[in-house]
């Protein structure tokens, strides 16, 4: 048995921590997506009205988050916040089962042709050549040949993203794909010595990602800041940009060495 105030100081905690956690989802998605960034991405699961249901989320998560922690007026937004994840449950989780066993992640794959030997003809797929990309659709698989390239089909059907081959433009819209953000602390220290009335010695300190946190991303230049650009792959590189959608490389950020911490030593006369 448990008395009162012990039952009062617990479920006080378990609200502050509940509410905690929809407020920083509701500040990630007003103040990080944005709210074209929410609506795409509920456009992406198939959520109906997207727009609406964006701009619902995003209130109910930022402000209920807050009411839940401050104390105040606690029932509406608990009961809102409740139904929408009943809501994300039965329409984006459900599906995917408890531990989500056949969830296709960030996956990607490549497509192979659909020919047509002719008019009431035998049907075959085939590959794309290694070296051109093209598809060989003619009699022998020889040669490109588009009259009896009839359609295409995917390597992988599970896949969330089907790389777009030559001459065809991607389809896939603005904020499909999230990565995280450089999370650094840069810190730096002085010391000036005064040498003459006019002349003084200032001797610093700094360090660039301090703890030698890895930023592992690949929706930035370098992940970690120009500093470390000489030795962190760049994701916007050719050699990635040019990766296959089926490859084990594809959206994997991985890949990147995330940055490390870089330390400068400097002394500076002033006059």
């Amino acid at each position: 048995m448990f008395s009162g105030k012990s039952q009062s100081l617990g479920i006080a905690a378990l609200r502050i921590v509940v509410g905690i956690v929809f407020l920083a989802h509701g500040y990630q998605k007003v103040f990080k997506f944005g709210f074209h960034g929410v609506e795409g991405m509920f456009g992406h699961m198939g959520i109906p009205a997207p727009a609406v249901v964006a701009i619902v989320v995003m209130i109910v998560e930022f402000v209920g988050g807050i009411l839940l922690v401050t104390g105040l007026a606690t029932r509406l937004p608990a009961a809102l916040l409740a139904i929408e994840m009943l809501v994300a449950i039965l329409a984006v989780h459900a599906k995917h089962g408890f531990f989500n066993p056949a969830g296709v992640g960030n996956t990607g794959t490549v497509v192979d042709a659909v020919c047509n030997s002719g008019p009431g003809g035998a049907t075959s797929v085939v590959a794309a050549d290694p070296t051109t990309g093209a598809f060989f659709c003619n009699a022998g698989h020889t040669a490109p040949d588009d009259a009896h390239l009839v359609g295409y089909v995917a390597e992988n059907p599970g896949a969330r993203y089907v790389q777009a081959q030559f001459g065809a433009f991607a389809n896939a819209g603005r904020n499909t794909f999230y990565t995280p953000g450089l999370n650094i602390w840069n810190m730096s220290i002085y010391k000036n010595t005064k040498l003459t009335e006019r002349f003084s010695l200032q001797f610093r300190a700094e360090t660039f990602n301090t703890f030698n946190h890895r930023n592992f991303s690949i929706g930035l230049p370098t992940n970690n800041g120009s500093l470390d650009s000489a030795t962190n792959p760049n994701p916007l590189a050719a050699s990635y940009v040019n990766v296959d959608a089926g490859s084990g490389s594809f959206l994997n950020p991985h890949q990147f060495n995330g940055g490390s911490r870089t330390m400068e030593l400097g002394l500076r006369l002033v006059w």
